[in-house]
């Protein structure tokens, strides 16, 4: 039997599609509590009213999806960048590991309007929710294989940092296939100079 998908699920991954982009335009223009289900069916061109409840039961489920989506994109991103930092430095620096935090999602958010309104639509969830950044990234899956990998680069390059150890290259951490990681004095503030850097 061909693994190929059939007209009809083609049909239905694109409607799912275009539910989940519609929400995200609409969420982002008038916030969730002003966003109806026939909003989103209107905005995302379906003719059948039913059609969101038919993919995702109810609002909830569409906006679960949503994030399951995003996640994974940024997950994606996370991992190549790793690769591509393992594969053309002999050592990542602290900065290097910070960047591997955050900047996945710059990327996808200017390489993509839909991305962006996703992130206009649900960054405000982090400021107002009762748990922590950490705690809802880990209900998602907990950034997937990519950012398992780097918690265990952070948590090496931590316990570096803790004991003291610099030498005149920096601190070294050591990776899985022997290469260290370095990180330097300097890379105490990474984080947040980052975060000021131009992103075009």
């Amino acid at each position: 039997m061909s693994s190929v998908p059939n007209g009809q699920k083609i049909r239905s991954l694109a409607t799912q599609t275009a539910l989940m982009e519609a929400a995200e335009k609409l969420i982002a223009q008038n916030g969730i509590h002003n966003v109806s289900i026939k909003d989103i069916v209107r905005e995302a061109g379906q003719k059948n009213e039913s059609a969101l409840q038919y993919h995702f039961n109810n609002l909830q489920g569409l906006v679960n999806a949503i994030h399951q989506r995003r996640t994974e994109q940024t997950q994606a991103k996370r991992a190549q960048m790793l690769e591509e930092m393992e594969a053309s430095k002999s050592r990542l620096t602290l900065r290097d590991l910070c960047e591997l935090m955050v900047y996945p999602t710059f990327l996808l958010a200017k390489a993509d309007p839909q991305f962006r309104r996703y992130a206009a639509a649900f960054s405000h969830e982090i400021v107002l929710a009762d748990d922590s950044a950490l705690t809802r990234v880990s209900k998602s899956g907990g950034g997937g294989e990519s950012g398992a990998q780097l918690g265990k680069l952070l948590r090496k390059a931590r316990r570096t940092r803790l004991q003291g150890s610099y030498g005149s290259g920096g601190t070294h951490v050591q990776r899985s296939g022997g290469q260290p990681y370095a990180t330097e004095k300097s890379d105490e503030r990474a984080g947040s100079r980052f975060l000021y850097q131009q992103s075009d």
